[in-house]
């Protein structure tokens, strides 16, 4: 039986007890992982688009970091990169949401070979839920656009990609 997250294998037992230390170091590798979501890509336009719900019943919060790249392209070749450090915090108090999120700019990487690309991250609240979202904006006439990226989940909480 593999390990939870990454799948890793434990060694078979009765190898000299040598599998009780391979096989803690295994679950502790693993459960270090559990937070990650890795390399999610999503196709974006000039709107508001969903990335993913985070599942907040009353009285429950959450919490956690998302690593993006949002990358376009136009007819002439044109290409444009936006790497972001963003984080989020939310909490639903008895139906009550405070939410937070912020790019932080300082973390900012941007790559262009014409004109501008910016990105507005919001939260929008639903019932016993929050959907994180994403709205890019450029002053190309795009015809790709990209979003790859990844979450850190700093809680408890189920995360569904959209």
């Amino acid at each position: 039986m593999p390990t939870t997250n990454l799948g890793l294998a434990y060694m078979a037992e009765g190898s000299a007890q040598k599998e009780i230390i391979h096989n803690s170091n295994m679950d502790i590798l693993d459960a270090s992982f559990a937070g990650f979501s890795v390399g999610h890509t999503k196709t974006l336009t000039n709107a508001a688009t969903n990335l993913f719900e985070i599942a907040l019943p009353a009285n429950t919060r959450a919490g956690g970091a998302i690593f993006s790249s949002i990358l376009t392209l136009n007819a002439a070749n044109e290409q444009q990169v936006l790497t972001e450090f963003i984080q989020f915090a939310v909490i639903n108090k008895a139906g009550v949401y405070t939410t937070t999120i912020v790019a932080v700019p300082e973390a900012d990487a941007l790559g262009l070979t014409l004109g501008t690309l910016t990105a507005t991250w919001s939260v929008l609240t639903g019932t016993n839920k929050v959907t994180i979202r994403v709205t890019p904006a450029t002053s190309l006439t795009t015809t790709s656009y990209q979003i790859i990226y990844t979450v850190i989940n700093h809680s408890l909480q189920v995360l569904t990609f959209l």
